[in-house]
């Protein structure tokens, strides 16, 4: 497992993987001592997480979140955007990592730009989707192709995959996000996180297929 557990955390960071944030006092000071030495003008803030080591980075629409492996030496960290994540990263250099995330938040980068300067960076479907425009058909097709799987493996159990294929079927709904919450089916005016919940949802009964409209 990669990333830090709880008790860890507790008990302390290892000293011979982390010696720079056990010297910082911790992961948070560590990035934004790593900040300060390339020159930047962000800052870096631990939130409420107690049980792991965490940073963040913020700065306008975009931010940026770091953790660390628990048994080997490495940083890893994602790359948000209108909350939308873009992107993640990992690597053992910490300096690496600041820079990766001072260019992404500072410069607003494209995903094209963060793949040809930075190795370590993978860019996410939804990201790439974002950035094509796209972001709403691909999030159907995602709920879709997700639940479907979801239903072969158990065909029993309750599903909002009728009324995904349904609505679709719906322009005035297929131009809104979906997004699903246990078994319900909602609508959103936007495609990034938080979601407007100015939208009716709907909740599936069974899994028998919906009828069809009759005609006048």
């Amino acid at each position: 497992m990669r990333w830090g557990n709880s008790s860890g955390a507790i008990k302390g960071i290892r000293e011979d993987l982390y010696p720079d944030i056990l010297a910082s006092g911790d992961l948070s000071k560590a990035l934004a001592k790593a900040f300060a030495n390339l020159g930047s003008s962000l800052q870096s803030t631990t939130t409420s997480v107690k049980f792991i080591p965490y940073a963040r980075a913020e700065g306008g629409s975009r931010f940026c979140q770091m953790y660390i492996a628990a048994h080997e030496r490495l940083f890893i960290f994602d790359f948000w955007s209108k909350g939308v994540g873009y992107g993640k990263g990992s690597t053992a250099d910490l300096h690496d990592a600041a820079q990766a995330i001072h260019f992404w938040i500072i410069e607003q980068p494209d995903l094209a730009r963060m793949q040809d300067r930075f190795s370590f960076f993978a860019p996410e479907p939804q990201g790439l989707a974002h950035e094509a425009g796209r972001a709403v058909e691909y999030q159907w097709e995602r709920l879709r192709e997700s639940w479907s799987r979801t239903a072969d493996g158990k065909p029993d159990a309750m599903s909002p995959l009728v009324l995904i294929e349904a609505a679709m079927q719906q322009p005035e709904l297929r131009q809104l996000f979906p997004f699903t919450s246990l078994y319900s089916l909602h609508f959103s005016r936007t495609t990034g996180y938080p979601f407007t919940n100015d939208c009716p949802f709907a909740v599936p009964v069974g899994n028998a297929p919906l009828p069809r409209p009759q005609a006048a």
